[in-house]
C-alpha cells in the first residue's frame, strides 16, 4: 500500500475515534450532562424515595442545566453538584418544562423549595439560605411526594454523583 493510502487510512481511523469520542461525551447526549443518571435516595415524610437524577457536576453542565429539553427523557431529573455551600439562583431561561427546585445543604437537608417555576423566564429563583445542591423536578413532584422540611438526600449518594478525578 502506498503512503497515501496509509495517510487516508489513519486520518479515516482518527475520524471515527474522534466521531466515537464526541458521541459518548456526557454533554453529547441530548445537549445535557450524564444520560441515564444517578440513582440517589432521600426521605420525605419517613418515606423513602430513588430518583435517577443527572448529575451537574462543572461549571458548564451547571450553565447548561435542563435548557432545551422538552421532556427528561427516562431520568427523573438533574441533580446539580457545588463544591461550597452558598446562597444559590436558578432560573428558567430557554427551560420549557415547569420545574421544582430544591435546594440542599451541604449535609443534604432540605434548606428551601421552589414548586412549578414558570419555563422560559429569567426570573431569578432564590435560596438565600447556602446551598451546595440543588435537585431539579417535574414541576409538582415535589408535592406529590410531600417533599418538606424533614426531607434529606443520602450523603453517600452525594459523594458518589460527582466523581472527582
Amino acid at each position: 500500500m502506498d503512503s497515501c493510502c496509509l495517510t487516508r487510512a489513519a486520518h479515516s481511523a482518527r475520524l471515527a475515534l474522534l466521531v466515537c469520542l464526541v458521541g459518548c461525551h456526557p454533554l453529547s447526549r441530548q445537549g445535557g450532562p450524564r444520560r441515564g443518571g444517578v440513582p440517589v435516595r432521600l426521605t420525605a415524610a419517613g418515606a423513602p424515595h430513588v430518583l435517577q437524577l443527572w448529575a451537574a457536576c462543572s461549571a458548564e453542565e451547571h450553565a447548561r442545566g435542563l435548557m432545551g429539553r422538552r421532556s427528561l427523557g427516562g431520568a427523573d431529573g438533574m441533580l446539580f453538584v457545588f463544591d461550597q455551600a452558598l446562597p444559590r439562583t436558578f432560573w428558567m431561561h430557554d427551560t420549557p418544562l415547569p420545574l421544582d427546585m430544591l435546594f440542599f445543604g451541604p449535609h443534604g437537608t432540605l434548606t428551601c423549595r421552589i414548586d412549578g417555576a414558570e419555563p422560559m423566564t429569567d426570573t431569578p429563583r432564590t435560596c438565600p439560605i447556602p446551598s451546595q445542591y440543588v435537585v431539579e423536578l417535574p414541576g409538582g413532584t415535589a408535592a406529590r411526594l410531600a417533599l418538606g422540611a424533614d426531607t434529606a438526600l443520602n450523603p453517600d449518594d452525594l459523594a458518589r454523583s460527582c466523581p472527582h478525578p
